[in-house]
């Protein structure tokens, strides 16, 4: 009882000093555990559909409807589902805050954004997940420890327990390679830029669990979709060892 009091005049006390704000208006909140307001959640337009990984075309029925030839499939194993754009500005700000300023709590934000989409896109195109399992792309054990956190794992542990699915450790990260965000996208170099971080993410991963893969479907979890090479280059692990269907699901692509 006496500890619930203290409590309670640390939280008015942060609140006095700190008020909690929303991420997106800025307007004061009146739980400080929610991190943005209801309006700016519902303002986030939310997609409906699969994409697919090359041209970033709708994909309403989850198949490849259009053709690229056996090099690019190869290259890019997977569908990708990308639940909102980079271009929206409280998505763009969520995720930087996430991901750049260490703020792990605002998994729980950017996890319903995720389940959201999700149940969106098996309404609207009766994609069954149900015999999915779900994984992540791993940090570098260095870079997790200096984070305290790795954000795609977090958000998959949200997609495996919301929609009651098996969580792997699929894959490890061997290489502490310089991060991606390094290598600017710039849409007039696009296929250059591709190529750099392309190179930039060459066998940073290995299976960790090659065993546990075979034979299954997998949802493939991480934040941001920028060129796809950071997918591409996990997803193709994936396949190598006996994945069969693949999603990389993300919260946004930029």
């Amino acid at each position: 009882m006496l500890t619930n009091f203290f409590i309670a005049i640390k939280n008015t006390a942060l609140d006095i000093l700190f008020p909690p704000v929303c991420f997106g208006c800025k307007n004061h909140l009146e739980n400080r555990d929610k991190f943005i307001c209801d309006g700016c959640l519902a303002s986030i337009k939310i997609n409906n559909t699969l994409f697919c990984p090359v041209c970033q075309a709708r994909l309403p029925e989850n198949k490849r409807v259009c053709s690229h030839g056996l090099k690019k499939t190869d290259e890019f194993p997977y569908l990708l589902a990308a639940a909102a754009s980079y271009d929206d500005k409280i998505v763009r700000d969520l995720i930087h805050s996430y991901k750049y300023e260490y703020f792990d709590k605002l998994s729980s934000v950017l996890g319903a954004v995720l389940a959201a989409y999700l149940d969106s896109v098996i309404k609207n195109s009766k994609l069954e997940i149900k015999n999915f399992s779900v994984t992540y792309i791993p940090l570098h054990l260095f870079r997790e420890r200096t984070r305290g956190f790795n954000q795609s794992k977090l958000l998959a542990e949200i997609i495996a327990e919301k929609f009651n699915l098996e969580i792997i450790g699929a894959l490890q990260r061997v290489r502490n390679n310089p991060p991606q965000a390094k290598i600017s996208k710039n849409n007039r170099a696009q296929t250059k830029n591709y190529k750099k971080r392309q190179k930039n993410i060459s066998n940073a991963f290995e299976i960790a669990a090659s065993g546990k893969i075979s034979g299954k479907n997998i949802i493939l979890v991480d934040d941001v979709y920028t060129s796809g090479a950071t997918i591409s280059e996990a997803a193709k692990i994936l396949k190598r060892h006996g994945a069969n269907k693949i999603i990389a699901l993300v919260v946004a692509r930029a």
